[in-house]
């Protein structure tokens, strides 16, 4: 009696394990687009532009600069930390994007100089995942999904669904620099390895008291 009981325990343990590993949440369909613009003219001379972009995964460092004379502007997206998807194609258990976008502009007349970074990040979740997310200047950086249009700083829960991160710092005559640092982190729930880790170690020990 007692040994059936335990192999029907063991048995259940392994189909909870099974149900588990089928339900790993996953980032996918990602997509990046990155821009930086500079812009400097002195009159009536036309304006240099220096324009970078990247829409290839993972996301890159990018930046601009434009010289004319005594106005100046540059810019840039800068990636500290990418753990994700590499190409449009591929599927990772969480997700890491950690860095900043900047933008300065000098210039002694409006108009004559401006700078501009976006970095636009899009995902996917299949399923319910905890999320880290901040950023020093929020009114810089948007974060919407299914869990709402306007996502706050901290940390929580996201439901399956299609995201949208943003961060985007500008300067032009009469603004300082600007430089807006963020940091999305998502962890997959739940942890595929420490549950089977710790499902074959209760499995173990269901086995060794049967046999006793």
């Amino acid at each position: 009696m007692h040994r059936n009981f335990g192999l029907s325990l063991i048995v259940a343990t392994l189909v909870i394990l099974a149900m588990f590993g089928r339900a790993r949440a996953d980032v996918s369909n990602a997509t990046v687009s990155e821009q930086a613009t500079a812009s400097a003219r002195i009159l009536p001379q036309p304006a240099v532009t220096d324009t970078h972009n990247n829409s290839t995964l993972p996301p890159i460092d990018v930046s601009a600069e434009a010289d004319a004379g005594s106005n100046s502007a540059a810019s840039g997206v800068n990636i500290s930390s990418y753990i994700g998807p590499t190409s449009a194609a591929d599927v990772t258990g969480g997700l890491t994007l950690q860095g900043n976008t900047t933008a300065s502009s000098f210039t002694v007349l409006s108009g004559l100089a401006s700078g501009s970074a976006t970095i636009t990040f899009t995902f996917t979740l299949d399923a319910t995942q905890h999320y880290n997310y901040s950023a020093d200047q929020p009114t810089q950086e948007t974060f919407s999904g299914p869990a709402g249009p306007d996502i706050q700083t901290g940390f929580g829960d996201l439901p399956p669904g299609d995201y949208t991160f943003t961060s985007t710092a500008s300067a032009a005559f009469g603004s300082d620099p600007a430089t807006s640092e963020f940091s999305l982190v998502i962890r997959a729930v739940p942890e595929p390895a420490e549950l089977t880790l710790a499902g074959f170690g209760l499995a173990a020990l269901l086995c060794r008291r049967c046999k006793v």
